[in-house]
């Protein structure tokens, strides 16, 4: 297997969808059309999953099968690399995809955490098994580099002439647990279902509701993601309710859906080329802001005390930076 490097993935990506998105809008995600929104939700979902070679493959497919088994608003297969490449070569239309890189299972095993056994670990704490040694390394995780890099899903289906790619969903990191699977089954459900309900892409955010929103919640900063001593001036920056957790409570926010409350989350956003953090309800998944990571290498480790700058806190709330970063063409 051939070793893709992130600026080779990066410009791969790029490449792949530059002539789709010559007429796509800015946002999030590639709004999905209408036709290829109802053939989703009207087809099983078939996810391919990682080739178990190892237990951390093993342990990822695991989480994704919760988090798509317990969540995912339709009906959902899980399959082989092998076993989605037959059916994409047939051309089914017996189902819609939602397929990964399986290079991932190469790429993980470059990092120390997989060496020492703590990645396995770590996969397995975000599910909550009640294992002790996982539950530890939940207790005692903070991301100290993050690698400005990417990987992504991609959601397709064939209309029974060619496979139409509907949306791509990308990670700012490879090393996924349940809670990022359950914001990936939330993405899609939120996107194909707003599709189907005939929400039109130039209307499917809605930036002033979605500023009253995050007022209203309580707002969850990863610490991992901010210097320690700028941790106390963030009231000089975002007047309305937050909170700077440790990863073991920003995990519990997210997969207990918690009510009234929202957390960041990093990605890369393809439509725009950058890399973004972003404020989603833990409730249901919907995405409240959007907004630019300034300052960093296009690729390599970065360190993550630098990822976010307490000042760009208030752009979550900031009606002009959310419509130009949200906006879809009319």
């Amino acid at each position: 297997m051939v070793h893709i490097s992130g600026m080779t993935r990066c410009l791969i990506l790029f490449v792949i969808f530059s002539v789709a998105s010559i007429n796509s809008p800015l946002a999030q995600y590639l709004y999905p059309k209408l036709n290829e929104a109802r053939l989703i939700l009207e087809r099983p979902l078939a996810v391919q999953l990682l080739p178990e070679e190892t237990e951390v493959e093993e342990a990822m497919n695991i989480v994704l099968k919760e988090a798509f088994t317990e969540d995912y608003n339709g009906e959902v297969v899980f399959m082989t690399p092998d076993e989605i490449k037959d059916l994409k070569r047939q051309k089914s239309n017996n189902y819609a995809f939602l397929i990964q890189r399986e290079s991932l299972s190469e790429e993980i095993r470059y990092g120390v955490r997989y060496v020492d056994g703590s990645l396995l670990h770590w996969v397995m704490g975000t599910s909550g098994t009640g294992d002790p040694v996982a539950e530890n390394e939940i207790n005692t995780f903070a991301y100290s580099n993050v690698p400005l890099l990417y990987y992504d899903f991609i959601l397709s289906v064939f209309d029974g002439k060619k496979e139409k790619v509907a949306s791509v969903f990308t990670f700012i990191n490879d090393e996924l647990g349940k809670h990022d699977y359950l914001y990936l089954c939330q993405q899609i459900d939120i996107l194909v279902k707003s599709s189907t309900d005939g929400i039109m892409r130039a209307d499917f955010v809605d930036v002033p509701k979605n500023i009253e929103r995050l007022k209203s919640v309580k707002s969850y900063y990863l610490s991992d993601y901010f210097e320690d001593e700028v941790i106390g001036s963030f009231g000089d920056y975002y007047e309305y309710d937050f909170e700077v957790v440790s990863f073991k409570d920003y995990l519990s926010v997210i997969l207990e859906k918690r009510e009234n409350a929202a957390y960041i989350k990093t990605i890369f956003s393809y439509q725009h080329n950058r890399f973004m953090w972003l404020m989603v309800d833990a409730s249901n998944g919907q995405i409240l802001a959007l907004n630019d990571i300034g300052d960093y290498k296009f690729t390599g480790n970065f360190n993550a005390k630098n990822l976010i700058k307490p000042r760009h806190l208030k752009y979550s709330v900031h009606e002009p930076t959310q419509l130009l970063n949200n906006y879809y063409n009319k």
